[in-house]
């Protein structure tokens, strides 16, 4: 996890934690990958 930040902002975001690079780059890889083409922004 990062360092330096409040122990209470994390809390503050529904999976219970911040992002970390790895993971925002393997969401990255995904969206752009082959396997996300029935992903929409539509509910």
């Amino acid at each position: 996890m990062m360092t330096g930040l409040p122990t209470q902002v994390p809390r503050m975001y529904p999976a219970g934690r911040l992002g970390e690079p790895e993971g925002i780059a393997a969401a990255i890889v995904f969206l752009a990958g082959k396997h996300a083409s029935w992903v929409t922004a539509r509910c």
